[in-house]
């Protein structure tokens, strides 16, 4: 029961594991959220849901991931190609890290500094899960 589980027979939400009845968490039998979830491999004193409400989680969100997007076709090419012209466009995808470069140069400045000053932020971690060398 619950929302967003996986796992099994976990009720609360956001759980992944077994028997969990709690929010958040990915052990078994757990009635508690875990209080220390690990960022960047290590234990970080927050519990996820502290960090659901943090700075960084904002920062992350602040910009969009897509793995796919629609692109309209411009006037000219749908003039010179009817098929262009019904479609109207198409859906471009990006691979994972094409993804994650576009979600990087879409946030400010202030955003991607906020990331960087992430508990136990690892650069060579960071780059080897996004291909952004910082």
């Amino acid at each position: 029961s619950g929302h967003r589980n996986s796992g099994h027979y976990n009720s609360g939400d956001w759980n992944s594991g077994i028997f969990n009845s709690c929010d958040h968490s990915n052990g078994a039998f757990c009635n508690r959220e875990n209080e220390d979830i690990r960022i960047f491999n290590t234990p970080s004193g927050m519990s996820y849901g502290e960090f659901a409400k943090s700075t960084y989680y904002a920062a992350i969100c602040s910009s969009a991931f897509r793995l796919t997007e629609w692109v309209e076709y411009t006037a000219e090419e749908k003039k010179k190609d009817k098929k262009k012209a019904l479609a109207g466009g198409y859906l471009k995808e990006y691979s994972y890290k094409e993804a994650c470069a576009n979600w990087w140069n879409g946030m400010s400045d202030n955003n991607r500094a906020t990331i960087k000053s992430m508990p136990n932020f690892d650069a060579d971690v960071f780059e080897d899960i996004t291909g952004i060398k910082i």
